[in-house]
């Protein structure tokens, strides 16, 4: 019995023993920040070991935080630079719009490390003959610019002069374009096309080819430097035009200053000739006469101009008494509509609130005038150190989409959070108003609750059909009854009248919803969707924003009254297509039959609902 005791005790030694060594061997390893070792701990209440695995998990989320970082600051710092040495560059070479573009074109792609580019500048000397043309390149081979011209709206680049956004392709056709390198010449992987744009002007545009894939900070790095580089070319068209003004405007002053000559000499030949010809001088006389009678006439116009300058004056004065009145009756109508509405003046004063409003706000009427639009919103670095009001009225234009979230303190210290809509009322030029609109974030998250939760319920149903369908074929395969053959359609949703609107255009891209929608089908049939996942999502995501962008244009441009309310279902979609690519890059092999399942419920509500919105007012509007 001693010698079985001691030989239980000597078998538990040995363990612990290993045990120690290997918990040491652990700590090591993670010293030496290898954090995926296998590890773990030998009962439940081996405490140490949970302290160990909870001190690996920290210090891994804590390597993972600072590469993170790492990566966010050389991506701040390279845009810095960037922003920095092209403003070096456009003031070095102002004055030389050929040696500018190539120096731009030089220097971009070689900060970008890509292979090649192009940079084109819009010829509008011509206003009957509008063209891109080109001024300078860099490495690259396309027979095409040897012509150095390119019409708006043809190719891509001149696509991108004409719809004023960027694009940006992974997927380059073939034949489109190639790149010399040391190895011969091959297609790149990636063209960037960009405009010079300044407050929404093109004046030019630069293309960029790559053997890579441009990072995202890299895109919005060279759209900023596109902007820098309009302003510059904005600048230089107006040196340009300020030194022909200046040019004419000598050449002008030289010829009165002869025609002055002129009529000094002809003024001496008069007085000579006075002295020796009566009849020249009564002529003389004559024309005097003529003119005091034409000096009498403007006397009259003048008098006429300045009774019609007081008719004007009057009608003027009728006109602000006219919209005195209308702000009135605005005000009226705003105090019975329960949006919440301010109306403030450039200062920031407030000149009317409804009732609404007051509600939110938890002030009085006589409170409410006390106070300015600045003491209503809590202090963020949203508005780039400047007063509420300032910001709102500088950047007014920026919030027609309502797409950003501020917080509004009420009269209590209590603070809520907007979506706002700012108009401007300039009925009267001399005394410029501004309307808020406060929009409550509740509603908008009930909708995107609403839908996330329909697509829930249709997941789990699809999860059911398949279990129900497992149960079944293990029940005949149990009593070995062979299922028949059954011809399953290669298409989850045919296209069909139900789904189009009569506007070409849109018809066409909705019917790519439904051909995306197929292709996962067959993959999923194929058992191949995980494999393929990638390519599809970098397509979908491509053509997601060149559809949204396309309908969002036109929705601003006829001013659609539900514009607003559209373009958050946008975001919402775009926002769950991230959120399932994340778990599509965390291995989550559902992710498949959940963004098949998504894109169907979208299709079936977005397009035979929500878009059927605006197609009367586009086909009223002219587009097909």
């Amino acid at each position: 019995i001693e010698e079985n005791e001691l030989g239980y005790i000597a078998l538990n030694l040995k363990k612990l023993i290993e045990a120690l060594k290997e918990t040491s061997r652990f700590a090591q390893e993670l010293s030496k920040g290898n954090f995926d070792i296998p590890f773990s701990p030998l009962s439940d209440k081996d405490e140490f070991r949970n302290l160990l695995l909870d001190l690996r998990d920290s210090l891994k989320h804590a390597k993972e935080e600072e590469e993170k970082r790492k990566i966010e600051d050389y991506q701040r710092r390279r845009i810095s630079e960037g922003l920095a040495k092209f403003a070096d560059i456009l003031r070095g070479h102002h004055k030389d719009l050929k040696k500018l573009a190539e120096e731009i074109i030089i220097n971009l792609v070689r900060y970008l490390n890509a292979n090649q580019g192009v940079f084109f500048i819009l010829n509008d000397k011509d206003p009957d003959n509008v063209y891109l043309e080109l001024l300078a390149a860099y490495a690259w081979n396309r027979k095409k610019y040897l012509e150095k011209k390119i019409a708006l709206g043809e190719g891509l680049i001149g696509a991108v002069a004409v719809e004023k956004f960027t694009i940006y392709m992974t997927d380059v056709p073939e034949d489109y374009i190639e790149i010399k390198s040391g190895t011969g010449e091959a297609d790149p992987r990636a063209i960037l096309i960009v405009p010079l744009k300044v407050q929404d002007v093109v004046l030019g545009v630069i293309e960029l080819a790559t053997f890579k894939e441009f990072k995202q900070y890299e895109i919005e790095l060279i759209e900023k430097i596109g902007e820098n580089i309009a302003s510059t070319l904005q600048n230089i068209r107006i040196n340009e035009k300020t030194e022909e003004l200046l040019q004419r405007s000598q050449k002008q002053a030289e010829e009165m200053r002869k025609q002055e000559e002129i009529m000094k000499r002809t003024i001496e030949e008069l007085k000579k000739a006075q002295e020796e010809n009566l009849k020249k001088e009564r002529e003389l006389q004559k024309i005097i006469e003529e003119l005091d009678k034409a000096n009498q006439k403007l006397k009259i116009k003048d008098q006429e101009l300045e009774k019609e300058i007081n008719k004007l004056r009057e009608e003027y004065n009728k006109k602000l008494e006219i919209i005195a009145k209308l702000s009135k009756a605005y005000e009226q109508i705003f105090e019975k509509i329960k949006i919440p509405i301010i109306i403030f003046d450039n200062e920031g004063k407030i000149k009317f609130a409804n009732t609404a409003v007051l509600e939110i706000l938890k002030y009085d009427s006589s409170q409410i005038h006390q106070i300015t639009i600045d003491d209503i919103f809590e202090k963020t670095i949203l508005f780039e150190n400047k007063t509420p009001h300032e910001f709102l009225i500088e950047n007014y234009e920026k919030f027609s989409s309502a797409n950003t979230t501020f917080p509004i303190k009420t009269s209590d210290g209590q603070i809520k959070k907007f979506l706002i809509e700012l108009i401007k009322i300039d009925a009267d030029p001399d005394n410029i108003n501004y309307a808020l609109v406060l929009i409550s974030t509740e509603e908008i998250m009930k909708k995107e609750k609403d839908l996330y939760k329909a697509i829930e319920e249709s997941y789990a149903k699809e999860i059911q059909y398949l279990v129900k369908i497992q149960v079944l074929e293990e029940l005949l395969k149990k009593h070995n009854i062979q299922p028949p053959e059954l011809d399953f359609s290669d298409k989850l949703i045919h296209w069909s009248d139900k789904f189009k609107m009569g506007i070409e255009a849109i018809d066409k891209q909705h019917e790519k919803w439904i051909y995306f929608i197929n292709e996962l089908y067959q993959a999923l049939q194929k058992n191949e969707a995980y494999e393929r996942l990638n390519s599809i999502f970098n397509e979908l995501m491509e053509y997601t924003k060149y559809h949204f962008n396309f309908e969002e244009k036109y929705m601003k441009e006829f001013n659609y009254d539900k514009y607003n309310e559209h373009l958050k279902e946008h975001k919402y979609f775009i926002d769950e297509l991230y959120k399932m690519f994340n778990d599509y890059i965390n291995n989550k092999l559902d992710t498949p039959i959940k963004l098949l399942t998504f894109l169907k419920i979208w299709v079936e509500h977005h397009v035979l609902n929500t878009d059927r919105g605006y197609s009367e007012l586009f086909k009223q509007k002219g587009l097909k």
